[in-house]
């Protein structure tokens, strides 16, 4: 039984299907960890969670992938779930207005690239003390800032990672797409259509990725209905995109603690 265990932020669990799932319709089981707005202490922990209650056997695939270090991950049970998680995954602390004193007081860029960095560096040694096929992936390029914050930190071993995605979103020249979604209308107190640029890879930008980075085709039914589609415009309003993919991000994503 081959089974692929996967976690990150939203490059790895979104409204659209991502890497983690074109890599799982290749699976004879698939396991979706991730969430979007997940910072590295989150994605860390999780990971911890999967090695710790998965039983992990030499027939699975574990792939972590890392984020920015912009994030405050919070886990509090008692709060209403937020996606089913404990997690309180916001993203990017800049695009919370609500928190700006909370930031201004206690949160400096030095103090969270450390944090940060400490996390992927332990949950790397925890891939590397598994008995089975495991990768890294990142958002980012964390080299500018290993050298701006942490230069004592450059061992921080990297040779292994998979191209960051915004490496690879650059070298495409990709500009991203128009985004039509759900948002809620804090006036209005009601969820509204709204359009956004989105810098999310695509499905067709994620299938070419995995192609490039495991040097190899990535093949099932799911892919061929990805290829169908046209993504230069996205409306994850409507549901007639997932019908015909016959996918929901519900359908294989796992909770965890």
């Amino acid at each position: 039984m081959r089974r692929l265990f996967t976690v990150g932020c939203s490059f790895t669990h979104f409204v659209w299907p991502t890497w983690a799932d074109i890599m799982g319709s290749t699976y004879d089981e698939y396991y979706n960890w991730g969430l979007s707005g997940l910072g590295n202490r989150a994605i860390c922990e999780r990971l911890a969670e999967i090695t710790l209650t998965q039983n992990i056997t030499k027939d699975d695939t574990v792939v972590v992938q890392w984020t920015d270090f912009h994030r405050h991950d919070i886990h509090f049970p008692k709060i209403t779930p937020y996606w089913n998680s404990s997690w309180r995954a916001g993203g990017n602390i800049w695009s919370k207005p609500l928190e700006m004193e909370w930031v201004k007081d206690f949160w400096t860029e030095e103090s969270y690239a450390y944090h940060s960095f400490n996390f992927m560096h332990l949950g790397n040694n925890l891939l590397d003390n598994l008995d089975c096929e495991t990768h890294i992936a990142n958002m980012i390029d964390i080299n500018p800032d290993l050298e701006k914050f942490h230069p004592e930190y450059k061992t921080l071993k990297q040779d292994n990672w998979l191209m960051p995605f915004a490496t690879f979103t650059e070298q495409e020249n990709y500009k991203g797409v128009n985004h039509v979604q759900w948002d809620w209308d804090h006036l209005l107190k009601t969820t509204v259509r709204k359009t956004r640029k989105d810098y999310h890879p695509t499905p067709t930008l994620y299938l070419k990725w995995c192609e490039q980075e495991f040097n190899k085709p990535f093949e099932s039914p799911f892919i061929d209905k990805i290829k169908e589609m046209d993504w230069s415009d996205v409306d994850s309003t409507n549901d007639q995109m997932f019908e015909h993919l016959d996918w929901t991000d519900f359908k294989y994503r796992v909770t965890g603690k």
